[in-house]
């Protein structure tokens, strides 16, 4: 960058002035295109909100997605979406009845760059059919041995409704989950993270290219987040498989028991595929076991003890929320609100535990959706209120390394939090639904 010294004499004549002032001018705007030209102001996705991405509330398109290293330059983007989220009509040109999705994908070096090492935009016209879902995948450019964040945004072009997602890209391990491609028996591919008893899977990985994978399981049951004021330390702790089997590559696997499975070509290896049977309800509460559980953010240890100890799982549930509302209709809307909430935390949040257990599934249970969100590669800060200049409550998260999950986020803990806690938690034990609105 150039290097620009300026000095002004104290005493002028007036012409002298005038030359002055204008040659201090003409420096000034040399200077701002100077400092323009070495440090331009970057609109990464970092500076931007993005709190669309947990709220279903602002989005009628929920593509899927999965990534696949197909080899050490080449990679896979397979998505599917559901037809009926779609529009389909005729145009002037086509008097089939068809739909138009347009899919744009950057990969970026990060969230806080833009620096766009490869992008594409395909455009696909749809025939309406009886299947109800569409899948299809995308070649993409990756070099090995790098590390980069893949942005998409998929848009129905005949309703302009777009979704935009991130995904993080990992091709410096040859072990690391984007090498496998679960794909069911039928031959679509599998977008969960999570699995039914009654699934079954046949999993891909042609980089490596293995003979036989080494299955490991594991039935520990992690515990839920403690309140955002709490400064207990995270331990962390060496997990020991239950049980690990060897299977050819060929294989059909199935997940039967609930637990962690982790699937691997080199069990010396930390990496591998990880996924979850949370029960075969999972991501929604079904049974009243299942709904009794996040109940325990809102009561004391004492009280939720009396409710474990219920045989009688819905009357547990029962009485706490009806004795929390008053009446049954009001029980009911707040019922609703409540694991609706805890339903998205597992949609959105699920890492080695189920979404709802986590830091940020908490937060986003007992607070609601933040209005504003900005992401990095290794942190997401969440802001409470209407406008981010003016901010009533803020949440910051920063990102774990985790073999077992790259969605693993833990919360800066904070003291100041507790009022605020105290203050939402009251709020949904008097049988009102808590947001934060300013």
């Amino acid at each position: 960058m150039l290097k620009i010294t300026t000095g002004i004499p104290k005493q002028l004549h007036w012409q002298d002035k005038k030359n002055s002032f204008f040659s201090l001018f003409l420096l000034l705007f040399l200077i701002t295109i100077v400092f323009s030209d070495c440090k331009p102001y970057y609109n990464t996705v970092s500076n931007n909100n993005v709190s669309f991405l947990y709220n279903p509330s602002l989005g009628s398109l929920k593509p899927e997605y999965r990534v696949y290293h197909t080899g050490n330059e080449t990679s896979a983007l397979f998505f599917a979406i559901s037809t009926d989220q779609l529009i389909f009509s005729k145009t002037l040109t086509d008097p089939e009845i068809k739909a138009k999705i347009k899919i744009n994908y950057q990969l970026i070096r990060s969230l806080e760059s833009n620096e766009i090492t490869d992008s594409a935009t395909t455009i696909i016209r749809l025939e309406k059919s009886e299947n109800k879902l569409y899948t299809d995948f995308i070649e993409i450019k990756i070099p090995e041995n790098e590390k980069f964040t893949l942005k998409i945004v998929f848009t129905d072009v005949t309703s302009s409704k777009s979704a935009t997602s991130y995904i993080d890209i990992n091709k410096a391990n040859l072990h690391a989950a984007q090498n496998y491609l679960p794909v069911m028996l039928n031959g679509t591919n599998f977008y969960r993270n999570f699995v039914y008893s009654s699934d079954s899977l046949i999993f891909k990985n042609k980089r490596n290219n293995a003979d036989y994978y080494f299955v490991s399981y594991y039935d520990t049951e992690f515990e839920m987040a403690q309140p955002p004021f709490s400064l207990t330390v995270y331990k962390s702790t060496a997990l020991i498989p239950a049980e690990i089997k060897k299977v050819k590559s060929t294989d059909t696997l199935v997940f039967a028991k609930r637990g962690m499975y982790i699937i691997q070509t080199d069990t010396s290896q930390n990496d591998g595929f990880t996924i979850h049977n949370f029960g075969d309800f999972y991501p929604e509460f079904k049974t009243a076991g299942e709904m009794l559980k996040p109940v325990r953010f809102l009561v004391t240890s004492k009280e939720f003890k009396k409710y474990e100890e219920y045989t009688n799982k819905k009357l547990a549930v029962d009485e706490f929320w009806l004795k929390s509302t008053g009446n049954t209709d009001r029980a009911r809307e707040v019922i609703r609100a409540f694991y609706n909430r805890a339903s998205f935390a597992n949609v959105y949040f699920t890492s080695y535990l189920e979404g709802w257990k986590s830091d940020r599934g908490m937060i986003y249970m007992i607070y609601g959706a933040p209005k504003h969100i900005y992401k990095t590669n290794d942190s997401e800060r969440w802001l409470y209120g209407d406008s981010p200049d003016v901010i009533s409550l803020s949440f910051t998260f920063s990102k774990v390394d985790n073999n077992f999950s790259e969605n693993d986020y833990i919360l800066i803990r904070k003291e100041i939090y507790k009022s605020s806690w105290y203050q939402a938690v009251d709020t949904w034990r008097n049988g009102r639904v808590y947001s934060i609105v300013h």
